[in-house]
């Protein structure tokens, strides 16, 4: 039995390492290149969201805190960080889940201090759109439920973005 699993698991290492090789020799074809490009995109975007999440909840201070959160609440980067993630798909490696995770230490910091100025209003705007994106994207998956059930990646994705429908409103 061990020795199944081994052979089975040195054939995988051996598939990858040959997809690895074609890859580099440029011999896969145009759509596995595509592929390929979004799958490790994907990897980059999740590993910075995830890097991004650790700073703000794991920082070491409340000033170290502040000024993480400070940084993310610029207009700027809300709006780059949501391209960014837009351009990966919201559902792949549960980036709509990591994005809405750091969008709400902004946002909720905003609401503690209830500023209503214009940059907060462009930033709620911003990530509304993102949200539309994701409900969408949900949307689809609900109307779909009869062939396929809602993954455990799906529910926590509605309950952050009902979370940060009662956040804006």
């Amino acid at each position: 039995m061990k020795d199944s699993k081994k052979k089975e698991a040195g054939s995988k290492k051996d598939g990858k390492e040959k997809k690895e090789k074609l890859i580099m020799l440029g011999k896969l074809s145009y759509e596995e290149q595509h592929e390929e490009i979004i799958r490790k995109r994907c990897l980059i975007v999740s590993t910075m969201l995830r890097a991004m999440n650790n700073s703000i909840q794991y920082a070491p201070g409340a000033a170290t805190k502040k000024h993480a959160v400070d940084q993310l609440k610029r207009r700027a980067t809300i709006k780059m960080l949501t391209q960014l993630c837009g351009t990966t798909g919201w559902s792949i490696a549960n980036i709509g889940i990591k994005y809405l995770k750091i969008v709400f230490y902004g946002i909720q910091l905003s609401n503690k201090v209830n500023e209503e100025d214009r940059d907060n209003t462009e930033i709620y705007e911003i990530v509304s759109y993102a949200m539309i994106e994701m409900m969408t994207l949900i949307r689809i998956k609900v109307i779909q439920q009869d062939k396929t059930k809602l993954s455990i990646e799906d529910k926590t994705l509605i309950h952050y973005l009902a979370f940060g429908c009662n956040l804006i409103i």
